[in-house]
């Protein structure tokens, strides 16, 4: 994703004031939330989307930016391979935006002879999946 793009799509954001179907936002002040699982999950399913992180929808979808976004990408990319079933594989980058670094995260659809996609955990059993639903 160009900066170009990104400064568009929160200006959107911004307009409708709120996230939209294939646009999630995360504030991440305090690491990678568990709810980014559900959201990737749930782009892998449907039409594909883009996971912002280091913007507070709350507050507007101001930049808050991240503390460490190399180690968010690294942490984001863990739980794509270790806690979604098929793997998944987003193309991850970090923007310097408003003056604060946020990490973009841009899922693909998976083909459909590879979906359903789930989330392992949330309380089930060690090898059990669930389908995550995006609200």
């Amino acid at each position: 994703m160009q900066d170009e793009e990104l400064a568009e799509i929160v200006d959107n954001l911004r307009a409708l004031g709120s996230d939209v179907s294939d646009v999630e936002v995360k504030r991440a002040e305090g690491g990678l939330p568990r709810s980014a699982r559900e959201s990737l999950v749930a782009f892998s399913n449907t039409h594909g989307g883009t996971l912002i992180l280091g913007l507070d929808e709350q507050t507007g979808f101001a930049a808050t930016g991240l503390s460490d976004p190399t180690k968010m990408s690294s942490d984001l990319a863990a739980m794509c391979t270790t806690d979604i079933e098929p793997p998944l594989r987003p193309h991850l980058g970090i923007h310097e935006f408003e003056g604060v670094r946020i990490l973009v995260a841009e899922i693909q659809e998976l083909p459909s002879n590879r979906k359903p996609c789930f989330s392992r955990g949330g309380g089930h059993e060690p090898g059990q999946f669930r389908p995550s639903r995006r609200r």
